[in-house]
């Protein structure tokens, strides 16, 4: 399945290294590439001074994906292209982490962190992350104090479960925390899943993590079931066998859904010309998407209330200040456009 791909292919819209490439395809090419390795070396800089900095100033921090992941597989954090540098912070932080960032040089393209505690609030409760820009504009630093959008578990308790699943390496003469291995795996599959596995690069990160670093078989399914997320490693098993069939499956008894799967495969093999589609038939589809990936009502009423979230959202007022019905203005507005 990797051979339909080309090289250009698999390097501009699945992203992956000229390395991985090589690994992929049986190809030695890489040294044709020079600068394509290292294009990351200011952004690696970067991620170790950053690391100093959080360290310094006792902003307790996990950084995945990036370098960090790079890191764990290939044992090189040049390895693996990434375009961000991600990191959870604990809720209290984030305010002193934002505005150190802000202090190096870097701007919000989206909004300005809150100074209300209500604003904060609803920030926590409807989404994820926040954003910042480098000066450079080559990089953006994303922090994160929940590891999705919608939780299929109470904000408190994936708090815990985040926080308490951890393990330290040695990183660039610092020691750092990172998730546990089958915590970690999980978070890389649900990622991919809820994203429809569109970068083959993802897909590959869980190939060479089952092979390279490994996982606990009995943890990791303890983790599956305490998240629900029996579904997502169905999925991911489904890809698996289609792009690596060489690959052992991940232990799951869950069966794929048919339409998860039809979806995550038109997602991968979508042409990088392909617009995505953000008529009313794409939002309603991209919203049921989400909600099939987990199993309870609650976790699908989460998904409708953060569906599209926008920040400015944080400053209205009043009814329409809920996420929940600005969305669904914006889906009647969309539908009202397409037929009238």
């Amino acid at each position: 399945m990797i051979e339909k791909f080309d090289r250009e292919i698999l390097y501009q819209h699945h992203q992956l290294s000229h390395d991985q490439i090589d690994d992929l395809l049986g190809e030695n090419r890489r040294s044709e590439f020079p600068g394509a390795k290292a294009q990351h070396l200011p952004k690696l800089a970067e991620f170790n001074a950053l690391i100093s900095l959080f360290i310094e100033e006792g902003i307790e921090f996990i950084p995945f994906k990036g370098p960090i992941l790079s890191y764990l597989l290939y044992k090189d954090p040049l390895y693996r292209n990434y375009q961000d540098l991600d990191f959870f912070i604990k809720a209290e932080s984030l305010s002193k982490a934002y505005e150190l960032l802000l202090q190096r040089g870097y701007s919000s393209p989206y909004f300005s962190w809150p100074e209300s505690e209500q604003k904060q609030q609803r920030l926590f409760k409807y989404t994820n992350q926040a954003a910042l820009i480098h000066p450079a504009g080559e990089l953006s630093v994303e922090f994160h104090w929940q590891p999705f959008k919608s939780n299929v578990l109470r904000q408190q308790s994936i708090q815990e479960l985040l926080w308490n699943n951890t393990r330290t390496i040695d990183f660039g003469g610092q020691t750092i925390k990172l998730l546990n291995r089958e915590f970690e795996l999980l978070y890389l599959i649900i990622h991919g899943g809820l994203h429809r596995w569109e970068r083959l690069k993802w897909l590959v990160d869980i190939k060479d993590y089952l092979v390279k670093v490994g996982y606990e078989q009995s943890v990791f399914s303890g983790y599956v079931k305490e998240l629900k997320a029996g579904r997502m490693v169905a999925l991911c098993n489904a890809m698996l066998k289609e792009f690596f069939p060489d690959i052992e499956p991940l232990s799951c008894t869950t069966k794929v859904s048919p339409w998860l799967l039809k979806k995550n495969n038109e997602s991968i093999n979508r042409k990088e010309e392909q617009p995505y589609d953000d008529s009313f038939k794409g939002l309603t589809v991209g919203m049921i998407y989400l909600m099939r990936c987990f199993p309870g009502l609650s976790y699908k009423w989460n998904v409708l209330k953060t569906f599209n979230f926008t920040y400015d959202q944080l400053d209205r007022k009043g009814l329409l200040a809920h996420p929940l019905f600005h969305n669904l203005y914006r889906l009647i507005k969309k539908l009202i456009r397409r037929f009238s």
